[in-house]
């Protein structure tokens, strides 16, 4: 827990006072990576943005061009444009992507203990880095509507793509994570002694992620 602090706190400066990444630390091991055409991208965001890696003593690396592709669960970085390597991350704690909805922090899912349902896949994103009691875990699968052997009709237009998928974890009392729906019913039956919650969550019904963490932050308050 001590080292996912550091990440968090590292992350958080960074969001917070816009610092750059210190050179220390190199993304120059990697492997070429390659894809074929599919409607969609298979990466969190269909643009390439600056980001660095974190190691396991909160060290920054150099900023490089990064990604990270969800379908293969592995982090992408462009040493030069078009040129994309897998990144033997290994020793890495986490990554931040400074995208246009900002600074956006991943860490590795095994770094966290889990009630029930653990995540599969090898990253997680920190929701709200400054209060981290939300994780999400993305992935994407290839829907191919040709898999039945479509492909030979002349008539056949349509392409693969790729699907997103998420599932969201909240930390509980104990400090572990459970995944939930984004409702309120679900956030309500992991939290139910908080005082008032219950009057709080018929007034602000969760919809979306921005509702989940006003909730989680009024949980933190009066817990």
């Amino acid at each position: 827990m001590k080292k996912i602090l550091i990440l968090i706190l590292s992350v958080y400066s960074t969001i917070a006072f816009s610092q750059n990444a210190t050179n220390s630390g190199t993304l120059a091991d990697g492997v070429r990576v390659e894809r074929g055409k599919f409607e969609g991208t298979p990466y969190y965001t269909e643009n390439w943005f600056t980001g660095y890696g974190i190691l396991e003593n909160g060290t920054k690396t150099n900023t490089y061009q990064l990604n990270y592709e969800i379908n293969q669960d592995q982090l992408l970085y462009q040493p030069t444009v078009g040129n994309i390597l897998a990144l033997l991350d290994s020793d890495f704690i986490g990554f931040v992507i400074n995208s246009a909805e900002g600074a956006i922090l991943f860490t590795k899912s095994d770094r966290f203990s889990y009630s029930d349902k653990s995540p599969k896949m090898k990253y997680v994103r920190v929701y709200n880095p400054s209060s981290p009691s939300i994780l999400i875990e993305y992935s994407k699968e290839i829907d191919d509507p040709n898999r039945g052997g479509w492909t030979s009709s002349s008539q056949n237009t349509l392409n693969a793509e790729f699907k997103e998928e998420s599932n969201i974890y909240i930390k509980n009392s104990s400090g572990s994570f459970e995944r939930i729906k984004l409702k309120s019913k679900d956030v309500l039956d992991i939290y139910s002694t908080v005082p008032n919650l219950k009057e709080y969550l018929k007034e602000n019904k969760i919809k979306d992620m921005e509702d989940l963490v006003k909730a989680m932050d009024y949980i933190n308050s009066n817990s």
